[in-house]
């Protein structure tokens, strides 16, 4: 019984953890344009682009210089980011950005969640 029940529980709680995509920032600086920040993350090798000034604004995931994933935003989105993780590192040494690839929003945390353990929604 006791197997069953904690295979169903990994089972039911790993599409939650497959559907999140976490980022742990600890930095964020202007580049050379306008509205456009560099932003570093706590994983090795991992660099984010927060571009809230060209014509599709973005959210660029690069791993070992290569461009590994690509977010598109809306204008509210991008300026949004931008404030959380400004305010969030003023008060903090890093802040945690999460994006629900179901529901396509971001959202932040003080602490990132462990990828063991259940994100709450």
């Amino acid at each position: 019984m006791k197997v069953s029940t904690a295979l169903f529980l990994f089972i039911y709680s790993f599409p939650v953890l497959a559907n999140k995509k976490i980022y742990p920032i600890t930095s964020m600086e202007l580049t050379s344009r306008e509205g456009v920040f560099s932003l570093m993350s706590l994983r090795r090798h991992e660099a984010i682009r927060l571009d809230c000034n060209s014509f599709i604004h973005e959210w660029v995931v690069y791993r070992s210089s290569e461009v590994y994933d690509r977010i598109p935003l809306s204008e509210r989105e991008c300026v949004e980011l931008f404030q959380v993780i400004r305010t969030g590192l003023e008060r903090a040494p890093s802040v945690c950005i999460i994006y629900d690839m179901q529901r396509f929003v971001f959202r932040y945390s003080k602490l990132c969640p462990s990828p063991h353990k259940k994100i709450v929604k």
